[in-house]
């Protein structure tokens, strides 16, 4: 809770721009985005994965966290998901939370009788690891893969 706590008092300050355009710098990592990312950091290391889940979709509707799923116009059969600027746990929960809603979807179009099968590619996209605790060593990928191989059952293949 100190830590959070801590986290959250140091958000980072919005700088106003004394030029002639007045363009307003804000940042985008607000209390209440620092709230969510923190509580679910601190579930994720519980091992209250569900929890985070769950807190996740309440901060995607709320408006305070990023849907990672991207919408491409061009490939309709490609599931884009966007994890950039997620820590590891919010990473963790949004590639789950998202899966799980895509495949809800695509069950819920198909008729009873039929065989349910994914059918869509997914991309996801981790970034390079320029905010990573150490520059440019990659923080999400190795986690992703991990969880598509040892969490989702059948495991997920995955390749970078």
């Amino acid at each position: 809770v100190l830590t959070m706590v801590t986290k959250v008092v140091n958000i980072p300050a919005v700088s106003v721009s004394d030029g002639l355009d007045d363009d307003l710098e804000v940042s985008d990592y607000t209390y209440e985005k620092a709230v969510y990312t923190e509580s679910i950091n601190a579930l994720h290391k519980s091992g209250l994965y569900e929890e985070a889940d769950q807190l996740y979709a309440a901060g995607v509707s709320n408006g305070h966290l990023p849907w990672a799923v991207v919408q491409s116009v061009t490939d309709k059969k490609r599931l884009r998901l966007d994890l950039h600027g997620m820590s590891a746990a919010v990473a963790h929960s949004a590639v789950r939370v998202s899966l799980q809603k895509e495949i809800m979807e695509s069950s819920s179009q198909s008729s009873p009788d039929d065989n349910i099968a994914w059918d869509r590619d997914v991309m996801i996209i981790t970034g390079r690891g320029r905010r990573s605790g150490e520059r440019f060593r990659p923080v999400l990928r190795p986690e992703v893969q991990r969880m598509l191989t040892e969490e989702f059952y059948p495991p997920l293949g995955s390749s970078s």
